[in-house]
């Protein structure tokens, strides 16, 4: 048996196989049958598959427990904001939406949501929390994450400082980060805008997000003097 190299057809067209398959003598002798018919069986070695290895189930488990009312034992009432700005009347009915969530979740997950339990909810079945200072639809997507869940990059990208102002205050760590990397992936610095980036940066501790103004600052620093004398 030789190895695989270039051979041509009898119209000299470049063909690829093996030059010498094998002796002719031993294919007549053995191979064929009565009626001079040479059978090949051709058939392709693949590549084993992987074991299949299921992950872990606990994330989807915990994710799917988002906003289940029957096993809730919090409920947070988030008002709109907008409304609550809008309207002199402190007294008068507001907008709530109600979010369903769990002791032990926010406890492990979300130490600044489950302080807002007081210590008289730890004997109600239900402990219900009033949200007043976040959108109902950030406020969504902040428990959403703390279930495991993630922010859709179009959300993240239009309500980038909502997510972080909510994340930072009540420490959700990872979310704000991300929101951060996914602000800076999107917002264009200029001159006039950097001051006011740089100085949210700081009010909100995005540090990765001061360092970006603080470069372009620094790759700009004449029209940066020119603007800006004071500083």
């Amino acid at each position: 048996m030789g190895l695989i190299d270039q051979n041509f057809d009898s119209d000299k067209n470049k063909t690829w196989g093996w030059a010498q398959y094998g002796i002719r003598s031993i294919i007549l002798n053995n191979h064929l049958d009565g009626e001079g018919t040479w059978a090949i069986v051709v058939s392709i070695k693949r590549d084993a598959a992987p074991p299949f290895v299921p992950s872990n189930p606990v994330t989807c488990m915990i994710t799917r427990m988002f906003l289940d009312k029957e096993t809730a034992d919090v409920r947070f009432e988030v008002s709109d904001v907008d409304a609550n700005e809008d309207d002199g009347d402190e007294t008068a009915s507001l907008p709530v939406t109600s979010f369903h969530a769990h002791r032990l979740i926010l406890k492990a997950c979300a130490p600044m949501l489950a302080s807002l339990l007081g210590s008289d909810d730890e004997n109600e079945k239900v402990a219900s929390v009033s949200i007043t200072d976040i959108y109902p639809t950030i406020f969504h997507h902040l428990l959403y994450y703390v279930y495991g869940g993630s922010v859709p990059d179009g959300e993240m990208k239009i309500h980038a400082k909502d997510i972080i102002n909510a994340a930072y205050k009540y420490s959700i760590v990872n979310l704000k980060l991300e929101t951060e990397a996914a602000f800076v992936k999107s917002t264009e610095i200029t001159i006039e805008t950097a001051i006011d980036i740089l100085l949210y940066a700081d009010s909100m501790n995005c540090a990765f997000l001061k360092e970006v103004v603080m470069d372009f600052l620094a790759e700009n620093h004449g029209e940066a003097i020119n603007s800006f004398p004071g500083i």
